[in-house]
């Protein structure tokens, strides 16, 4: 049995995967705008899943020798959402007006 400390710091590690993964999405997001067919959607989706599935183990094995529990799938949720709903608006203006800027120098 872990002690109360250390099962904070595991929940505040997974937290911290939550966040990562969340950018990740961000930027996986990005390719399914730049490249908007099915197929590749479809693509993208299946590579963010994997990814982030293997993300969540890593962060796993690192935080607690890969063992599952409630508080580490809470923590990763929530830190997902964070960065979603928190983090991830300015980075996709900041992502969106740089797209912009280098389209209309292409163009």
């Amino acid at each position: 049995m872990n002690s109360a400390l250390a099962q904070a710091c595991e929940f505040a590690g997974a937290l911290y995967c939550g966040i990562v993964i969340g950018f990740l999405y961000d930027g996986i997001r990005l390719l399914r705008v730049a490249f908007p067919q099915r197929w590749a959607v479809a693509a993208f989706d299946a590579l963010f899943c994997v990814l982030a599935g293997a993300a969540f183990a890593l962060c796993l094995y690192r935080l607690n020798g890969g063992e599952l529990r409630l508080y580490d799938i809470a923590g990763a949720v929530l830190g997902a959402i964070w960065e979603q709903f928190g983090v991830s608006r300015p980075f996709r203006r900041m992502a969106g007006t740089w797209l912009r800027r280098r389209s209309e120098r292409k163009g």
